[in-house]
């Protein structure tokens, strides 16, 4: 991929407490209208639920994304070597963002807390990358947390949180747990 200069000075910044102006949907649209056939396929990759093949600082990501949730597996098993863990490395980094996720007891606080962690690493990886294909895959990346940040709704979560407790606790009294 060449650079795009017009195509990222075009879009907006992004900032993790506001709402974006740019949908994910709308950013794909253009950028992969002017990428090749296999930089399209690489920038759908990286946004699927299971990437595979990813490279560049993207693939950084992640790994590193995957590490955190590993370790948040290990950590909720009790340290124990989680047979569910999906593959992948350790990484100081996101152990330590796991563990004080652990240590956050409000669900929305949590999750607030983990898309900065994941904002400011991809901030991270930008640094090199203004108008290539990593700047736009990184875009992307952020341009997805932005988003779902900003469908968190306080009164909504904490219905449905306390919804999900009760089913919980009505089947473990059901099962005499």
């Amino acid at each position: 991929m060449g650079s795009y200069y017009y195509l990222m000075s075009s879009f907006p910044s992004l900032d993790l407490k506001t709402a974006p102006t740019v949908s994910l949907r709308d950013f794909i649209q253009a950028v992969t209208a002017q990428l090749s056939e296999k930089e399209a396929s690489a920038l759908l990759e990286i946004l699927s639920d299971e990437p595979s093949c990813v490279k560049g600082a993207a693939a950084d990501y992640l790994r590193w994304d995957k590490a955190v949730r590993n370790a948040l597996v290990k950590l909720r098993a009790g340290g124990e070597s989680a047979a569910d863990c999906r593959e992948g490395e350790s990484i100081p980094s996101a152990t330590a963002t796991a563990a004080a996720l652990m240590k956050i007891d409000s669900p929305l606080k949590a999750e607030q807390f983990w898309d900065s962690e994941r904002w400011n690493y991809l901030e991270n990886l930008k640094t090199g990358h203004c108008f290539d294909f990593d700047a736009a895959a990184l875009y992307a990346l952020q341009l997805r947390i932005a988003e779902r940040n900003a469908r968190f709704r306080v009164d909504t979560g904490e219905r449905n949180y306390a919804e999900l407790y009760k089913t919980v606790i009505d089947q473990a009294s059901k099962s005499g747990v």
